[in-house]
């Protein structure tokens, strides 16, 4: 299967998703159940992940009807979606996604390294323990 996903090492409540080699949609939503139960499982309030697309060339035809199927999946425990790719089309395609469907893909980003997806999920933490905080505190 060209799609492994684990918990991350070096944080709780990352989920890592490698996508090994060129891939399907097909292969990945035959993955999605379990990995959404799995989610939903864990004692974290929010899950982020990352998918690390650095050894695909591109994203398989029907992006855009495809990544709106994703949203079907979506859950209220899902928070940032760090994608890693350094190929400009897989950009472009994740770019168009969070023009044509704001709501949901807003937490889709694009980081060219592991350690930049790491520390934009470590970023968007801190935001939100700022934002809990000034809740709490009103």
């Amino acid at each position: 299967m060209p799609l492994n996903y684990k918990w991350a090492d070096e944080a709780p409540g990352i989920l890592i998703c490698v996508f090994e080699s060129e891939w399907t949609w097909d292969e990945v939503f035959s993955q999605l159940k379990a990995i959404t139960e799995m989610t939903e499982a864990s004692p974290e309030p929010i899950i982020d992940s990352i998918a690390d697309l650095s050894k695909s060339r591109r994203f398989p035809t029907g992006n855009l009807a495809q990544m709106r199927r994703l949203m079907t999946f979506a859950t209220p425990k899902i928070g940032l979606c760090i994608i890693i790719s350094e190929n400009l089309l897989i950009e472009t395609a994740v770019n168009t996604f969070r023009r044509v469907f704001p709501p949901f893909a807003k937490n889709f980003n694009v980081a060219r390294t592991r350690d930049l997806a790491f520390m934009m999920i470590a970023q968007e933490r801190e935001r939100r323990a700022v934002k809990a905080k000034a809740y709490a505190g009103n």
